[in-house]
C-alpha cells in the first residue's frame, strides 16, 4: 500500500507538535492524529484525481493544530460537500473550521410543521399540514386555499399503507402525494429528510458512512424532486387540490 505521505514529510509534520506531557494529552494527541490519517486516506480513495493534483499542505493552518484542519483536509471536506452530500461546512463554519470535524453530522433540512406556525409555510405545504393535522374546519380550506369541499377523511381513519398503494397506481404527479406527505411527516425512511433538531445523527468518517450517506442523499434529492413536481402541478391549477383530497379520502381504513 502506497503511504499517504513520504518519510521526510512525516518527519516535518511531526516536528510541529510538542510531546504530550500527560497520559490524557497523549491519548488526545493520538486520537486527533488518527482522525487526520483517516480523512486523508478517504480523500485519496474517493477523489484520486484531486489528490494527485493537490499541492495543499498537510500541516495545520493555526498554531493550535488540535483545533484546526490542514489545507489538505479542508480540500477533502469541500469535495464531500460539493460532490457527495452536505456536511454543513459553509453553512455553519465558513471557510475555516475552528474545531476539527471529528464526525459527520446529519443536519435537518426541513421545518418541523408541529413546531412552527402555519403561516411560515407556503400554500402547498399548508395544504399537506391541513391533511395531516386535521385541526382545521372545512371553511378554512376555502379561506386559505380557495377550494370548496364537503368532506376530508380524518387522519385517524386513514390507512397510510393503502394510500401508498393508491398513489403508486395514480398518474404522476398526482401519485406523488404519499411522498410529499411523508416528507412533511418525516416518515420517508431517508435520514436526510427525517432528521430533526431533537434527533440528529452522527457518523464516523469511514467508507461505510460515506457510501451510505451518499446513497441516502440521492434518495432525498429524488423525493424532493417529486414533491417539487407535485407543487408545480398544483400551482398551475388550484382545482387540482380536489383530486388530491379524493385520493386521500379513498384510503379510508377498512
Amino acid at each position: 500500500m502506497t503511504p499517504i505521505i513520504t518519510y521526510a514529510e512525516a518527519l516535518d509534520f511531526l516536528s510541529l507538535f510538542s510531546i504530550p506531557l500527560s497520559f490524557e494529552e497523549g491519548i488526545d494527541y493520538l486520537q486527533r492524529l488518527s482522525q487526520q490519517v483517516i480523512l486523508l486516506s478517504l480523500y485519496r480513495e474517493y477523489f484520486p484525481a484531486e489528490w494527485t493534483q493537490s499541492t495543499a499542505s498537510i500541516e495545520p493552518d493555526f498554531e493550535d493544530w488540535q483545533c484546526s484542519h490542514s489545507p489538505k483536509e479542508m480540500e477533502f471536506l469541500r469535495l464531500v460537500e460539493e460532490r457527495l452530500f452536505p456536511i454543513g461546512l459553509e453553512w455553519e463554519w465558513g471557510e475555516a473550521l475552528e474545531e476539527r470535524m471529528s464526525y459527520i453530522t446529519v443536519y435537518p433540512h426541513d421545518l418541523d410543521w408541529y413546531q412552527r406556525g402555519i403561516d411560515e409555510f407556503d400554500e402547498f405545504h399548508q395544504f399537506l399540514i391541513y391533511l395531516l393535522g386535521q385541526d382545521f374546519p372545512v371553511s378554512l380550506w376555502q379561506e386559505r386555499l380557495g377550494i370548496t369541499l364537503n368532506f376530508v377523511l380524518p387522519v385517524e381513519q386513514l390507512d397510510f399503507d393503502r394510500l401508498e398503494i393508491l398513489c403508486q397506481h395514480a398518474p404522476k404527479p398526482l401519485g406523488y402525494l404519499y411522498d410529499a406527505l411523508s416528507i412533511v411527516d418525516h416518515s420517508t425512511h431517508c435520514i436526510w429528510i427525517d432528521s430533526c433538531w431533537e434527533c440528529m445523527d452522527y457518523f464516523a468518517w469511514s467508507r461505510e458512512s460515506l457510501d451510505g450517506l451518499t446513497e441516502q442523499w440521492k434518495l432525498a434529492l429524488q423525493l424532493w424532486d417529486k414533491e417539487s413536481q407535485l407543487r408545480r402541478w398544483i400551482a398551475a391549477d388550484k382545482t387540482r387540490y380536489l383530486p388530491l383530497i379524493n385520493l386521500w379520502n379513498q384510503a379510508k381504513m377498512l
